[in-house]
């Protein structure tokens, strides 16, 4: 079961190739719940992280070239995740950044 983890709502940078955007992100975080089975019963186990979300504040010429391209999404602290746009949403891709 696909449960939310955390949540992100904050300015972010958008960077693709050599364009770097600013934008705001509203982003969460999920963790799969998995039951292994055992010998001695059903075991809880987070296994998957994956992660979602808008951007708000970009104009539409912006989100049409995300849309065709993976990018990066830079937070204030310094971490980094990727993701690709798809149907009006992030879908991030690899562990959770925030």
């Amino acid at each position: 079961m696909k449960e939310p983890q955390q949540s992100f709502d904050g300015p972010v940078e958008i960077v693709l190739g050599d364009e770097h955007f600013d934008a705001i992100a509203l982003l969460t975080g999920y963790v799969e719940h998995e039951d292994i089975p055992t010998i001695g019963g059903l075991i809880p186990f987070d296994s998957t992280t994956s992660w979602s979300g808008l951007i708000v504040d970009l104009n539409q010429v912006v989100l049409r070239k995300m849309a065709i391209q993976k990018f990066e999404i830079r937070f204030s602290d310094g971490r980094v995740g990727e993701a690709i746009f798809r149907e009006g949403i992030i879908e991030g891709i690899g562990p959770t950044p925030f």
